[in-house]
C-alpha cells in the first residue's frame, strides 16, 4: 500500500512517497525512500509493497554497490532484484493468491560525471525509465495527474510542486497512501536533498513550499473545478461567470501572498534558531573554564613574599 513515483527533471533526479506502513492490527508511518554513495556515483531507491521483502532487496543491493566498481554496478543490481525477487517472493507458496507479497522498486543514479538515470522493477525484470514513473497502489491517478504536465525540462523546484501536488491527491483519495511525503533530490553535482513534508529535516520542506502546497492544493482544485462547470452551464449568465472568474483571480492573489508570507516567516523562524544555536555556542565557550594564564597580569617573582609564602 503505498504511492511512490520518480522523475528526471533539468538537474537531477527525484524519488518521493508517502510513508503510510499499513499492518494487518495496525497503521504505522516510516521512510520508503533512501539513498547512499558508491563508486559509481549516488543512488537512491523507494519501494511500494511488501515492506520486509523490500527493504530485504534495497538493503542486499546497497552492499553490493557499495563494494562493486562503476563499470559493473548495474549488472549486479539486475541480479540481485532477480534473485531476491525469486527468493521472498516468487517460491513463496502463497504467492499466486496473495497479493501482499510482491513489491516494486525505483532506483536513481546519478554517476559520479553526473549522468542521470532512473529504473522501475516489476517483479523480476529491470527496465530504463526514460522520464518518469509511479508505482504502488496509487500509481492510476498519480500518472493522471503527473502526465499533462511533467517534463523533463523541469527545473527541481516546479518538479517539487508537482510530485507535492501529486502525493496530497493520491494520499486523500486512496486507501493505504498517507502520513509525510518523503521526497529524495539527487542532484548532477553529487549533492542530495532529503526532506518530508511536516518538516522532518527542520527548514527544508518549509522553504520548498511543500507544506503549504500539500495543505492549499484540495482548495485550489474545489474553485478550479466550479469554474469549469460554470463554463458550459446555460444557467450561469455572462455577468455571473465574470464575478466568479474575478473571485477566483483574488483567491488566487490571496494564495500567493499568503505562501510568501508564509515562507518569509519560515526562514525567519530558522534564521531564529541558527542565531541561538549559534549564541549557545558562544554561551559554551564563555562558560569553558580558562587554561591559559592572563597575559596582563605580571608574575611574581620568586623572591617577593607572594612567591615564597612567608610574612
Amino acid at each position: 500500500m503505498t504511492i511512490a513515483a520518480g522523475f528526471i527533471y533539468q538537474n537531477g533526479v527525484l524519488l518521493c512517497a508517502d510513508t503510510e506502513l499499513s499492518g494487518w492490527a495496525m497503521t504505522l508511518h516510516g521512510r520508503k525512500v533512501e539513498h547512499f554513495k558508491c563508486p559509481v556515483g549516488t543512488v537512491g531507491m523507494a519501494y511500494a509493497g511488501n515492506r520486509a521483502f523490500a527493504v530485504s532487496a534495497i538493503q542486499k543491493c546497497k552492499r553490493e554497490l557499495v563494494a562493486s566498481s562503476p563499470g559493473e554496478a548495474l549488472g549486479k543490481l539486475e541480479r540481485i532484484i532477480d534473485k531476491e525477487y525469486r527468493r521472498t517472493v516468487l517460491s513463496h507458496p502463497s504467492h499466486a493468491i496473495d497479493p501482499t507479497l510482491s513489491y516494486s522498486l525505483l532506483i536513481a543514479i546519478c554517476t559520479q560525471s553526473g549522468d542521470l538515470s532512473l529504473y522501475a522493477t516489476e517483479q523480476t525484470a529491470t527496465r530504463q525509465v526514460p522520464d518518469y514513473e509511479c508505482i504502488g497502489i496509487g500509481e492510476a491517478l498519480a500518472h493522471y495527474l503527473v502526465r499533462p504536465e511533467f517534463s523533463m525540462g523541469m527545473g527541481e523546484r516546479a518538479t517539487l510542486s508537482l510530485a507535492t501536488f501529486m502525493l496530497a491527491c493520491v494520499k486523500g483519495n486512496v486507501p493505504g497512501c498517507g502520513g509525510f511525503s518523503q521526497f529524495v533530490s539527487i542532484r548532477k553535482d553529487g549533492t542530495a536533498m532529503d526532506f518530508m513534508s511536516g518538516g522532518s529535516l527542520l527548514g527544508s520542506s518549509l522553504l520548498t513550499n511543500t507544506d503549504w502546497l500539500e495543505r492549499h492544493s484540495k482548495g485550489y482544485d474545489a474553485f478550479a473545478r466550479k469554474l469549469l462547470f460554470d463554463i458550459p452551464n446555460p444557467e450561469v449568465t455572462d455577468a455571473d461567470f465574470i464575478a466568479s472568474l474575478n473571485e477566483f483571480k483574488k483567491r488566487m492573489v490571496k494564495f500567493r501572498k499568503d505562501c510568501r508570507q508564509s515562507s518569509r516567516v519560515h526562514e525567519s523562524f530558522v534564521d531564529i534558531l541558527n542565531r541561538q544555536a549559534k549564541t549557545r555556542d558562544l554561551e559554551d565557550q564563555l562558560s569553558q573554564p580558562q587554561t591559559t594564564a592572563d597575559p596582563s597580569r605580571q608574575q611574581p617573582s620568586p623572591e617577593s613574599p607572594e612567591g615564597s609564602g612567608e610574612s
